[in-house]
């Protein structure tokens, strides 16, 4: 058995942010990260199978060659606002993820074996095609109201939507003179899912001089809808989540410290 690799990878990263104090009660905070991408690689590999009088038994030969590009942009935006009374709070977190991938390549070959002592030999040659488009958005509200001098409460409020196309082709050709215009259903993919959610929580939290402790709870309903367009299929549900916090934190001087949290979810 032979086989050789090649890959070549070229990465680009943008990064920035801006922080902006209005006044001492309201900042505005903006986060930038972009990257692009680019691959490229090839693989060939043969094998050959005999018995131990070696005899052939079965030989393949596979090449494959693939070029690919990711970009991906995520922003996001944060606004915090101090309101008269000590402690009482309002925060504005709103992201925006875009990423698109694409590739295409091919594979070719031959794969040969022998049936009852007769040789066969079948070639392959197959063009392949993905690309993925999603863009996630997400928006949160969260209010924190002091009940005591002690007890804090924390409201909060979600929404969110994915929207993302992937496809996956593999082609072949009708006749050795035509081109790549014949899709193999069995190795493509067309998928479209559209995802949006709604999240609610309330959370309080106790303060100590030495310790605190948090307890809480977020609901989120959540409605899926997905389509297979190559098998023309859709699939369309909701869901209801529950996701429960506990936290716990003691202070025993100012170089120990201890610390449990435990979160949970239905599905």
């Amino acid at each position: 058995d032979t086989s050789k690799t090649f890959t070549s990878r070229n990465t680009h990263r943008l990064t920035g942010r801006y922080e902006f104090n209005i006044d001492t009660t309201l900042t505005i905070i903006y986060n930038l990260n972009a990257r692009l991408a680019f691959m490229d690689g090839n693989t060939s590999s043969k094998t050959n199978n005999i018995t131990y009088n070696e005899t052939p038994i079965s030989n393949k030969l596979s090449i494959k060659d693939d070029h690919a590009t990711t970009s991906r942009v995520n922003n996001q935006l944060t606004v915090n606002k101090k309101l008269g009374k000590v402690g009482r709070t309002i925060s504005v977190n709103a992201t925006f993820n875009y990423n698109h991938n694409t590739a295409h390549g091919g594979l070719s070959g031959e794969n040969g074996y022998n049936v009852n002592g007769n040789p066969i030999v079948e070639n392959v040659d197959q063009k392949k095609e993905d690309e993925l488009v999603a863009n996630v958005l997400t928006a949160d509200l969260a209010y924190t109201e002091p009940l005591s001098k002690k007890i804090l409460m924390k409201l909060s409020y979600g929404l969110s939507s994915d929207v993302n196309h992937s496809t996956k082709t593999t082609r072949v050709k009708p006749t050795s003179s035509d081109d790549y215009t014949e899709r193999i259903d069995s190795l493509s993919t067309d998928f479209r899912s559209n995802v949006f959610g709604q999240t609610g929580g309330l959370e309080f939290k106790y303060n100590e001089k030495k310790y605190n402790i948090t307890l809480g709870s977020k609901l989120r309903y959540s409605t899926f809808d997905q389509y297979d367009l190559v098998r023309n299929r859709s699939y369309n549900y909701d869901r209801i989540n529950l996701f429960p916090t506990l936290r716990f934190n003691y202070k025993f001087d100012q170089f120990r410290r201890f610390t449990f949290s435990y979160t949970g979810s239905t599905k």
